[in-house]
């Protein structure tokens, strides 16, 4: 399962380097949780690359601009 990520600099720190896909997803969203199966699948098929999640009702820094 990709990691959830829960500080901006935990962030930083994983998109530094190489490709990463990020999936900023909420518990309470319905496509959310329709696309985690199919997230946490290509995680396994794409090992390559960095698959990461980032809740954003936890890490509100995320949502603010």
């Amino acid at each position: 399962m990709p990691p959830y990520l829960n500080t901006r600099k935990d962030f930083d720190g994983a998109v530094a380097f190489g490709v990463t896909i990020v999936d900023f997803t909420a518990s309470w969203c319905p496509p959310c949780r329709m696309i985690a199966p199919k997230f946490e699948e290509m995680s396994k098929q794409f090992t390559s690359i960095k698959f990461i999640k980032v809740d954003v009702d936890e890490n509100q820094v995320f949502t603010q601009t």
